[in-house]
Parts: C-alpha cells; structure tokens; sequence
C-alpha cells in the first residue's frame, strides 16, 4: 500500500511539472510585446453562462462544450455527448451567439465542434465633409466576426488531460474584411481522490488579421488556474491569472453554490474588466439532462450584459 502511494504521488509530482514546464514555455512565448493593436475581440469573450457568471474563471473549471474555449484538455473529462446553444445581448446593439457540440468517443477522449458569433450592430458612417460641415450622417455600416472551432481532448495519465483547439475566424468591418488561423493548448492535472483541479492554456496563437493593408494580431494570452471542490461537491471555488499580448496581468475569481442538485447560485470577478467593478453573478436550473444558465456582467455606463444558455446532455455515459 505504501509503495502504491508512492508511486501515485510520484506520478502527480511529474504531471505537475509538465504543467508548469508547459505554462512557462507559453509565458515565454508570449513576452515578446509586439507593438501595434490586437483583433478579433470575440476570441476572448467567454461561452456559455456558467463559467461567465463566475468571473469567466474556467481554465481548470469547465467541461463539454464550454472546455473547448477555456481548456480544451477537459474534454478528455467529458463523458457524456453535449450541445448548447447561447445567446447574449452585450452592450449597446452588440450581440453574441454560440452553438456547440461535444460527443465523446472513448472513456478518455472527446471532440467538439463549435459557431460562434459577434454582432457589433450599425454605426454611423461619418466623412470629412459631414466634419467640416457639422451634418449628421444618414448612412450606417456594421461589423461582424464569425468564428469556427474544432477540439479535441484526452486522458494522458489517470491525472494529467491534454487538448487542442484550432479556430478559423473571419472578421468584417464595413466592406472590408480579414481571416485568420490560431490554435489553442491546454493541460488540465486532477490528482487522485483530490478535490482540486489545475488547468493551464494557452490560447489565440496564430496569423495576423489583415485588413487591406493593416495587420492586427490576435489576442494571444495564457492563463493558469485552479479550482476547488468543498463540502461534498456543494461548492466550487476557482482562481486564475491571465496574461494578455501587451496587456497586464489579471485575476479572475468565481464561486459556484449548488442546491438540491437543482439550483445553482453563482458569483465571481472578473479582473479584464475595467468599465465597472468587475463583479458577475448567475444561477442556473437543471432539471434531467437539460440545463437553463443565466449571467449578469455589468459595464457601468455601457449597459449590462445579459446572458442565457441551453444545454442538453444526451447518450450513455463512458
């Protein structure tokens, strides 16, 4: 028994180095500051409503169809086929909208196929003579983004998951518009019997976006979490810090309290965002296999964010 232990805890010890070794290959991969913008703002809005009512902290806290945007190694965890369906209403006229589909095809792996969409709504085109001569535009344009996702995660050891996502985004902004490529790697480490999780990923690693003569990166960045199971799986807490291109530093922080296997009461922070205090809250209905998830995330003066999530988990479980 002892020797058993051993070689458990041996085995944790060196899946965890991979994670880290993993998390600090990408941090190195990342300081390089590149100058100039960054695009495609729907590759770091969050999917679903769960995981966004928790301060968007998902690296080490999500499954199905919501893994293949947070970490994909979850889905070597994922043991029952998934689809969802989600739609916010953002700021403004801007909206969001996501399909998703998960299917498992052993006991330790699975893939996922996902569309995903910004809408950024009508603005005013303004020219130089509409300047110069104080006139209010009577002509509009409007932008969009489209996103594709592929994934696919597997069981590497009894402790250690790792995934892949590839996304094919296409960006409109008037009548001009750009395509790009990017990938993204996660590692997910559970130690036997243990109620807690670590994830790492690293996301949004691919081509520029270029508009007519104009090349934009992508939003590349890296997060690392955890998350905690407490009082019989009742409560889940989850922390991380995310490392943006060019960007600071920020922590994300939710809490998921759930009741009679029914209800569940979310809160959490979310530290990307820097128009409000950053506080998010959700709850969630599930009655079978079917879930409802509702999330709030205010933008003061922008208006609040609204979002609401349908899940359906269906065939046998591997």
């Amino acid at each position: 028994m002892k020797t058993k232990r051993i070689r458990e805890a041996s085995a944790m010890i060196r899946s965890l180095c991979v994670v880290m070794l993993v998390a600090a290959c990408v941090g190195f991969a990342y300081a390089d500051n590149d100058a100039g913008t960054t695009s495609g703002a729907l590759l770091r809005l969050g999917v679903g409503a769960r995981i966004p009512a928790m301060g968007d902290a998902g690296t080490a806290n999500s499954l199905g169809v919501s893994a293949m945007h947070y970490n994909p190694a979850a889905l070597g965890l994922t043991h029952r086929g998934e689809v969802e369906a989600m739609y916010q209403n953002l700021v403004l006229d801007i909206s969001q909208g996501q399909l998703g589909l998960v299917h498992p095809i052993n006991s330790q792996s699975s893939w996922g196929i996902a569309l995903n969409y910004l809408d950024y709504g009508k603005s005013c085109r303004v020219g130089l003579t509409d300047i110069i001569n104080d006139n209010v535009s009577s002509t509009t344009f409007s932008g969009q983004d489209i996103l594709m996702s592929g994934s696919y995660g597997r069981m590497v050891t009894q402790s250690l998951s790792a995934g892949i996502t590839a996304k094919i985004l296409n960006s409109e902004i008037d009548n001009t518009s750009a395509t790009a490529f990017a990938v993204g790697l996660g590692l997910q480490l559970q130690p036997s019997d243990w109620p807690v999780r670590f994830g790492v990923v690293g996301q949004n690693l691919g081509t520029k976006m270029t508009f007519d003569k104009t090349d934009e990166q992508l939003p590349a960045l890296v997060r690392g979490g955890i998350a905690v199971d407490l009082f019989n799986n009742r409560l889940t807490v989850s922390a991380e810090a995310e490392k943006v291109r060019d960007q600071n530093v920020c922590a994300l922080v939710g809490g998921e309290l759930r009741l009679m296997e029914i209800l569940a009461l979310r809160v959490g922070y979310d530290g990307r965002i820097d128009a409000d205090n950053g506080l998010t809250a959700g709850l969630g209905v599930k009655i079978s296999d079917i879930s409802v998830d509702y999330a709030y995330v205010p933008y003061g003066n922008f208006g609040n964010s609204h979002r609401l999530a349908l899940t359906y988990k269906f065939g046998p479980k591997y």
